[in-house]
């Protein structure tokens, strides 16, 4: 039982001596070369945004809307935008449900809408997942400036 007892503390000692060995001078100065390059140019060109456009015809909550797009009507959610439910099976609604209800339908009932594509196309439930523009203005930005 002796022995285990002075092993912690020797472990405790190799491991603070290897984490201050000292640095050797030209690791420095290629750690600051680096720092100080210039960025490389971009290869390629970005690609414009493609844009798909609609008309909303349904909220369903404070991040999600229905939208026309072609004919056919799909939920879409807002990327960023994390509200609470307002259909919730067999509970009250929650804290503030109501609030960003109102206005995302005051924002976006109604209207047409361009719909910007991220990097996922949807969310497990199905939802397409998109920045959401009326005009110049995006209702996921609007959302958020507004605390709904």
């Amino acid at each position: 039982m002796r022995p285990l007892r002075y092993l912690l503390p020797v472990l405790l000692l190799i491991c603070f001596t290897a984490a201050c060995a000292p640095c050797t001078p030209s690791a420095i100065v290629s750690s600051t070369k680096s720092a100080n390059a210039a960025p490389s140019p971009p290869t390629e060109k970005p690609q414009p945004v493609a844009y798909t456009e609609g008309k909303v015809t349904g909220i369903i909550d404070g991040q999600t809307i229905e939208v026309e797009i072609d004919g056919i009507t799909s939920p879409v959610r807002y990327i960023g935008i994390d509200t609470v439910l307002i259909y919730t099976c067999n509970k009250p609604l929650e804290f503030c449900a109501q609030e960003s209800y109102e206005q995302n339908s005051k924002l976006a009932a109604g209207k047409t809408v361009r719909l910007e594509k991220d990097v996922s196309e949807k969310d497990r439930s199905g939802n397409l997942l998109r920045y959401v523009w009326v005009g110049d203005s995006m209702i996921n930005a609007e959302m958020v400036r507004t605390g709904a």
